[in-house]
């Protein structure tokens, strides 16, 4: 199987980082983080993880192209 964003990039990345930046509160990332905890006891860990680096520029322009 593969996609493109998982339940592990979101928790690990996304909202660890909207946190750091004040855009979700400390209640708020805590209930997150307890519930992350919970769902991938159920959840099959990624065989591979591929990590893919773009200036912003490149990526403003693949997301212009694909429309």
């Amino acid at each position: 199987m593969l996609q493109d964003r998982s339940v592990y990039e979101d928790s690990e990345i996304f909202a660890k980082n909207l946190y750091r930046q004040g855009r979700l509160s400390e209640r708020d990332y805590r209930c997150y983080r307890e519930l992350y905890e919970v769902l991938i006891e159920f959840l099959p860990f990624p065989d591979l993880v591929v990590y893919l680096r773009a200036g912003v520029d490149t990526l403003l322009s693949r997301i212009a192209s694909r429309g």
